[in-house]
């Protein structure tokens, strides 16, 4: 019989290549990582960036939603106080008056639901000029139901004191006469 020959197999430079082809593998593979670890974190900044500017948007709109919440609100309180003031104009009367001073002539303005009347005056027919405006200030007072608000306005700085006097004792006047006439003195100089 014959022996057989046993064949020797050198595993040594084969398991040489496999390690270099391994490491090969294992570096291409590392690098491919630290790329998509870069272009994560990348993505993550631009990301961060975008959610930055969604987020000061975002607080911009909060911002002009407030306002136009504000403002909302201030409408429906003006509408409010706009309804009140028409149902006050309905239960009430009120009466402006005030001297306008032409340069040439002076005159006693009384304004009444829009209508406006006027009494023309200088210093030498003041008890006429009184009388007819105690008489046009009475007859827009007079059989009104609900209160009456006298309200008169002047500038302490351009008006005659005798003039201030004449339209005071003409108002006090009408007012005592009636119970539901209310007076208000306004210098729209303070």
């Amino acid at each position: 019989m014959r022996r057989r020959k046993s064949v020797i197999v050198e595993l040594t430079s084969l398991l040489d290549v496999i390690f270099i082809m391994l490491f090969m593998v294992m570096s291409r593979n590392q690098a491919a990582a630290e790329q998509a670890q870069q272009d994560a974190a990348q993505s993550v900044a631009e990301m961060q960036t975008a959610v930055s500017e969604y987020e000061e948007k975002f607080t911009e709109y909060q911002a002009i939603l407030d306002e136009t919440a504000e403002e909302r609100e201030n409408i429906a309180s003006m509408q409010s106080r706009l309804e009140s003031m028409e149902q006050f104009g309905e239960m009430a009367r009120i009466v402006t008056v005030y001297i306008f001073d032409s340069g040439y002539k002076r005159s006693i303005k009384l304004e009444t639901n829009g209508e406006t009347a006027a009494v023309d005056f200088d210093s030498g027919n003041m008890d006429y000029a009184r009388e007819k405006f105690t008489a046009e200030l009475d007859g827009a007072v007079k059989d009104s139901p609900y209160p009456v608000f006298i309200i008169f306005s002047y500038d302490e700085d351009k008006i005659y004191r005798r003039d201030y006097e004449l339209v005071t004792e003409a108002i006090e006047k009408v007012q005592g006469g009636y119970e539901n006439v209310y007076i208000k003195f306004s210098n729209r100089a303070d």
